[in-house]
């Protein structure tokens, strides 16, 4: 896959690894709406090295126009992006791409404000499979799964990202039917949670997927997940998975489009 026509940012300066590094220690990157709550930003920075805010894009709806799962979609040697995005913010990008050690893929297509044209990134891979609304995501998603054989799972929840915190390489929690429907068929374990309990501004509700992010060890929620209904099924399904959770805020939990880790 080629990177388009703006300059290849990719890691000549920083080969790729599949740990970021500085020096001789492994660093961790988070990566995440730039509107993040100054709590949680401050709870994020003891377990994340580097916090990367993504600004808004002025082609999305306001309220996700800065989501990290709106605006991008991370391999383990890529990072599949908007090429416009990127050229208005390549400062930003130049620097996940030389601390992460991955390259920046450019999609041409224009984004739409207007579902389902704006869920191009808005998927998700587990268990060597990638699960999304297939004929709304970007032809540079499809191609990387197509190269790396990894089949796609159609959902008919667009906003599958969000709808999804990943665990682990084979289990996500979700509030979303279709998703849940469709990742049990393939074999990945599901914690189906209730619905309408994640905040956004200027929508309705928000979703599990947009309030999370996870690392090696941890699952980050934006606010404090034990203000969730199914809390303690939360925490049991995150430790079978060999995980902690990790509440970054005492309020209820809020959709920040996801928090991406690169470590």
């Amino acid at each position: 896959m080629q990177n388009g026509s703006l300059p290849h940012f990719a890691a000549k300066a920083v080969p790729h690894v599949s740990h970021c590094l500085v020096g001789s220690e492994f660093m961790k990157i988070a990566i995440v709406d730039s509107r993040i709550k100054k709590d949680a930003e401050r709870a994020l920075s003891d377990y994340a090295d580097k916090i990367i805010k993504l600004p808004p894009f002025k082609r999305l709806q306001e309220p996700v126009s800065a989501h990290p799962d709106m605006l991008m979609f991370p391999t383990e040697d890529s990072i599949i992006t908007d090429k416009q995005y990127v050229k208005e913010n390549a400062e930003i990008f130049r620097e996940i791409s030389e601390l992460s050690g991955r390259r920046i893929v450019l999609c041409n297509k224009e984004f739409s404000p207007s579902y389902p044209d704006d869920v191009k990134f808005n998927c998700f891979a587990v268990g060597k499979t990638l699960f999304g609304l297939d004929a709304s995501l970007s032809q540079k998603v499809l191609e990387w799964a197509e190269k790396n054989s990894v089949p796609v799972k159609n959902v008919k929840q667009g906003y599958a990202k969000c709808s999804a915190c990943i665990v682990s390489e084979n289990a996500v929690i979700t509030e979303d039917a279709s998703i849940e429907s469709t990742m049990v068929k393939n074999g990945i374990d599901v914690l189906r949670v209730t619905s309408g309990q994640v905040a956004l501004d200027g929508y309705d509700r928000g979703f599990i997927g947009g309030a999370s992010g996870s690392d090696r060890e941890n699952v980050y929620f934006c606010g404090d997940i034990s203000h969730h209904p199914d809390f303690e099924k939360i925490e049991e399904f995150c430790h079978d998975h060999g995980k902690n959770c990790v509440s970054l805020g005492k309020d209820r939990l809020y959709d920040i489009g996801t928090i991406f880790f690169f470590e």
